[in-house]
């Protein structure tokens, strides 16, 4: 024989059954909670990757500019260390002249 289900055990397992769905729900919640973080974090990075990508694009222009003026200073470099050259030539190349022929004047 079977026994009959009474009225206070049925309560009691559809409050467990309730229980059950309540600790599910708490757990969606904290799952859709968690996702929109993760959606405003991930809004956050799109955002600053855009600001990366627009940088990447300007190195191109910004090597180039820097090649130019690598090149300006390489030519001023050349240009200053020519003019001392020459204003030192003369004079050392003098005084070495002037020591061989033993120092006379």
């Amino acid at each position: 024989m079977t026994n009959p289900i009474t009225q206070s055990e049925l309560a009691e397992v559809l409050e467990q059954i309730r229980q059950g769905f309540k600790a599910v729900n708490d757990s969606l919640s904290q799952l859709e909670k968690g996702q929109v973080e993760m959606k405003a974090e991930l809004n956050g990075i799109e955002k600053r990757l855009t600001n990366v990508e627009s940088s990447v694009q300007k190195i191109p222009d910004l090597s180039e500019k820097v090649g130019e003026l690598k090149n300006w200073k390489q030519i001023g470099v050349i240009v200053i260390t020519a003019l001392i050259s020459s204003i030192f030539t003369g004079t050392i190349g003098g005084f070495i002249g002037w020591i061989l022929r033993g120092m006379k004047s």
